[in-house]
């Protein structure tokens, strides 16, 4: 049976679709006359608009039954997960359409929908099974496949995306789209920004003895103003999880490794190497976060009346929670502590491992809520040295300047969760 393909691009402020259309040339005496070529158009546009909905909104009609919903691809969700855990994740695509997710009108979710070109006209739509292997964690055949750069798979591949393929029966016709991921991550915009503590800084912050102990024991950031003129990046606006990092695993063929404990899945993935973070963020297409980046996110520059740049104050971004060390409960995919530029968990139950050229000792964010409010080092931008290693030999350079200073602190170095997220520049392919 002969085939041919056609390459269409469409681009949307959330998402970027490449088709690729594959034509089956059917017997004649058994299918109905072929729509013309600009019903065909209509037909493609609206059952590709019909996925893209639910892949970059989610659940946006509100039709899904969670608690009468049970889909091994996604786990067990936390009751109180942040609907935007749905959005651009290809395991709600693969729930929804394996028929796996139970709504609200009774109903089950269905791998085939209407597409009405017309108030008489309607086609019948099937999403269709990309993949023969079942990844340990699901139970159907995947209806979407992974593309990444990264996997070889031609140079105009997205730097990583999802293949999905729809198929209308009645004329033998099928084409594949490619979704990006472009729900969780945020331009930073062009302009100045600041990175590290000025020790003037650090001094206003601490006791005069406090101060002195700690800029003996370790060297200190050598505060910086840089800008990114002339260069776009994009920043994940969540922490990586446990479930995108399942994902990776898969794809190197280490399924022994892959988290079974499917409560974790929303939540960040911890304790890996420097190594294994960066092998992730490549995979994606990315690189693990720098301290550059990340002070950019927690730091707002605003001009002052003589037209000079200055910092906002860090408690007016970040408010300090009395709680402290009694606030244990972690939230999935969590929206607290927002950063000026729209993203989250700045302030987390982790610590934040970041790449730091310019003080490479200085590579793990310590501002967390795994810290008391009023620790000295629970301040945005303040960092210490880790060693890169997981678990018992993790290590941090610095421990002395941190866990020295206030004894009653119960948290074993070797023992912390540290999270991590990845940054894209445009133009930079791996």
């Amino acid at each position: 049976m002969a085939r041919w393909f056609v390459w269409v691009a469409m681009i949307s402020s959330v998402a970027v679709i490449t088709l690729v259309v594959y034509f089956s040339i059917p017997v004649p005496h058994l299918m109905v006359k072929r729509p013309s070529s600009e019903k065909l158009t209509k037909i493609i546009l609206l059952s590709v608009n019909e996925v893209q909905q639910l892949w970059t909104k989610g659940d946006y009609r509100r039709e899904i039954d969670f608690e009468k919903s049970h889909c091994p691809e996604m786990g067990k969700m936390p009751a109180e997960i942040n609907r935007e855990y749905l959005r651009c994740n290809p395991h709600f695509l693969q729930c929804y359409f394996t028929e796996q997710f139970q709504k609200l009108n009774g109903e089950k979710s269905s791998s085939k929908f209407k597409i009405a070109i017309s108030k008489t006209e309607k086609w019948e739509v099937e999403v269709s099974a990309q993949e023969d292997a079942i990844a340990v964690w699901s139970t159907k055949k995947r209806v979407y496949r992974t593309v990444a750069r990264s996997l070889d798979q031609g140079e105009f591949v997205t730097p990583y995306g999802i293949a999905m393929e729809i198929y209308i029966a009645e004329i033998s016709f099928s084409y594949r789209f490619i979704l990006e991921n472009l729900c969780h991550q945020t331009y930073l915009p062009e302009q100045k920004y600041d990175y590290g503590q000025t020790l003037d800084q650090l001094k206003k912050k601490m006791s005069k003895d406090l101060y002195e102990n700690i800029t003996k024991q370790t060297q200190v950031e050598t505060p910086r103003i840089w800008d990114n003129r002339g260069r776009f990046f994009t920043i994940d606006k969540f922490l990586v999880t446990q479930q995108d990092y399942n994902e990776f695993l898969w794809f190197q063929g280490k399924e022994n490794q892959i988290q079974s404990n499917a409560e974790k899945w929303p939540f960040p993935v911890t304790n890996l190497t420097q190594v294994e973070m960066k092998d992730f963020c490549h995979f994606r297409g990315k690189r693990p976060l720098t301290a550059a980046l990340y002070d950019a996110n927690v730091f707002f520059r605003k001009p002052n009346s003589e037209n000079q740049f200055e910092l906002i104050s860090r408690n007016q971004l970040f408010p300090q929670s009395p709680k402290g060390l009694n606030d244990k409960t972690k939230k999935a995919f969590s929206m607290d502590y927002a950063s000026w530029m729209g993203t989250f968990q700045w302030k987390d139950h982790y610590f934040e491992a970041v790449e730091n050229a310019w003080d490479p000792t200085f590579n793990l964010s310590t501002f967390s809520l795994l810290l008391p409010a009023d620790h000295p080092w629970n301040h945005i931008a303040y960092r210490t040295g880790w060693n890169g290693k997981s678990g018992e030999g993790s290590k941090m350079n610095s421990a002395n300047s941190i866990w020295g200073m206030i004894e009653s602190i119960p948290l074993n170095p070797s023992k912390v969760e540290i999270a991590f997220r990845c940054y894209q520049e445009f133009g930079e392919f791996f």
